[in-house]
């Protein structure tokens, strides 16, 4: 005899699609988020066991100072307390470098209508300068003040007044070379490299971009001191060492680990994102954070393997980097999956690209110097900048934009070091103001 067959409820079926419709998406998701958890877990003690820092603390303890080294932060930040008011930029008003006013101080010899004004400000901030200059004798070891804690809402006030110093150095250097006083605008120069580099070791992109505008500021201010007054060779020859000395990738790597620091910070932490961060900004990054952070993270160490290269590869691995990254988020789905990414990832591309255009003109002061001293001891400029080695120089100089030697022109007027630029092609050493055209980076040496 035949068992009667079992009758399924539609409401009993009814229940059963739901539970999969529900069950299976919420198991799937589950498991997505313990996978990328478990991901993120493993790349970071994968950090750790390179070494490298993964939260606040560690990072702090990374940006310490080498035991035997003397923290020179404390002197930087006495100088420029008194830059750091909030009058300062009322009181230096139109003033050039300093203030608001545009254009390049005049040559000794043509008018300066601003001149004595700008001697005033000098005379007024001389307890200043002064401190700078007794600062840059201690050294460029410095560990400023930081809160990594705060993620990328880290406070940074530091660098300003750091900028406003390096302003103050750079007229000061002028003024200084107008009235033929070698020595003293050498002393500038030389402070606002030690300045610079008091920040070669801080890890964020801000601090080391501002670096890169103070090591130009010592670059220009060079550049016009050298049409203007006559260095002593000793001089000439302790500028070229400074000059030398600096070196830029190892910031880049350096901006990059605490980048990723402080990115990890806010993952961690969505509140720190925004004062109206709130419950549903929380649930719209909830599901997909894990994964996420393992996306920020792979990124981060593209951009790291991207800084430490040579140039000119430097540029182009970050190029690299930060298209692949770019295609990744600007497409639908990863729009949506790696919004924090999208929204702390550094412009590593402009950061490399700012860096180039330093070290070309960093190079170019270097050449530039070496010359000078050449023209001293000959009379005259030499033909090739091979001529410079072994004896005023170990190697001619590398652009960092096609890894050639520096080009070099000598003219009636004076000599040219430069740079092809972004552009790569030899513009025989054309600049514009214009930054969207063609151009090279260029230094001129004027007797």
């Amino acid at each position: 005899m035949n068992e009667p067959a079992v009758k399924r409820r539609p409401w009993g079926c009814l229940l059963i699609g739901v539970m999969v419709l529900v069950v299976v998406p919420v198991l799937a998701l589950w498991i997505f988020q313990a996978y990328s958890a478990s991901r993120v877990r493993r790349m970071l003690a994968d950090l750790r066991a390179a070494g490298l820092p993964t939260n606040a603390v560690e990072l702090e303890a990374y940006y310490a100072l080498p035991p035997e080294a003397t923290n020179t932060a404390p002197l930087w930040m006495e100088a420029v307390a008194e830059l750091s008011q909030e009058d300062y930029q009322t009181v230096a008003g139109e003033l050039l470098i300093v203030g608001t006013g545009e254009g390049e101080v005049p040559p000794p010899g043509e008018p300066w209508p601003e001149e004595a004004a700008a001697e005033a400000h000098l005379e007024r901030y001389a307890p200043s300068l002064e401190q700078l200059l007794q600062a840059a004798q201690a050294g460029d070891h410095a560990r400023y003040p930081t809160d990594f804690s705060q993620g990328m809402n880290m406070s940074l006030d530091h660098l300003e007044a750091l900028r406003a110093g390096t302003r103050l150095l750079s007229l000061h250097a002028r003024c200084r070379a107008r009235r033929g006083d070698a020595s003293s605008a050498a002393r500038s120069i030389l402070a606002i490299i030690a300045m610079s580099e008091s920040l070669r070791r801080e890890p964020s992109q801000f601090s080391q971009l501002v670096r890169m505008a103070m090591t130009s500021h010592a670059a220009e201010s060079l550049e016009y001191a050298l049409t203007a007054v006559d260095f002593s060779d000793d001089d000439l020859a302790l500028l070229q060492t400074r000059f030398e000395a600096i070196d830029l990738i190892p910031g880049l790597e350096l901006l990059v680990i605490g980048e990723r620091v402080l990115g990890v910070t806010m993952f961690q932490n969505p509140q720190l994102m925004s004062d109206d961060f709130d419950a549903a900004a929380a649930r719209k990054i909830a599901l997909t954070r894990q994964d996420d952070l393992a996306f920020y993270l792979e990124t981060m160490a593209r951009f790291q393997t991207a800084m430490k290269t040579p140039w000119p590869e430097t540029r182009r691995a970050a190029a690299v980097a930060s298209d692949e990254v770019s295609e990744q988020i600007g497409s639908p789905l990863g729009y949506v999956r790696y919004t924090m990414t999208n929204a702390l990832t550094p412009s590593i591309s402009a950061i490399a690209e700012a860096a180039a255009r330093t070290q070309a003109y960093n190079q170019g002061a270097v050449a530039g110097l070496a010359a000078e001293r050449y023209r001293r001891r000959h009379e005259k400029f030499p033909e090739k900048l091979e001529q410079l080695t072994p004896e005023l120089l170990k190697v001619v100089p590398v652009d960092p934009f096609d890894a050639q030697p520096m080009r070099w022109q000598v003219q009636d007027e004076g000599a040219t070091v430069y740079s092809v630029g972004r552009d790569g092609n030899d513009n025989h050493g054309f600049e514009s103001d214009n930054y969207l055209e063609e151009q090279d980076i260029a230094f001129t040496v004027k007797p």
